[in-house]
């Protein structure tokens, strides 16, 4: 891929930085504005605003990324394959009682307090 063709959106940004290809940025909205011209100032991004695009900016915009060699990234991507995400877990022990309002099976009596919480992700 030689450019990514984007609005330079936060994720667009994410998935041409891990591909290393550079990008052409048409910002349309909220933050993709500031979005393509950060992107713009680390030169691996050039902008064309929406109303230029039937002006032929878009065309030289193309023709500009693919001819600059300080626009863009390398062709390897930054982050790391072969690292994958371990299963984390986060323990809660002896904080202040919770109390379930949903009886245990079979009982009628008051709930238990819950005093140990294990969130695993």
């Amino acid at each position: 891929m030689l450019a990514f063709i984007s609005h330079g959106g936060a994720n667009s940004i994410m998935e041409a930085s891990y591909a290393g290809v550079p990008l052409l940025c048409i910002p349309l909205m909220a933050d993709q504005y500031r979005n393509a011209q950060m992107a713009q100032y680390r030169k691996i991004a050039t902008i064309v605003k929406k109303p230029e695009i039937l002006e032929g900016k878009l065309n030289e915009a193309i023709k500009k990324i693919v001819d600059d060699d300080r626009i863009g990234l390398t062709s390897s991507p930054k982050a790391n394959p072969q690292v994958s995400i371990q299963s984390s877990s986060i323990e809660v022990n002896n904080k202040p009682q919770i109390r379930s309002h949903v009886p245990s099976r079979g009982s009628r009596s008051s709930p238990e307090p819950i005093s140990s919480l294990r969130v695993d992700f």
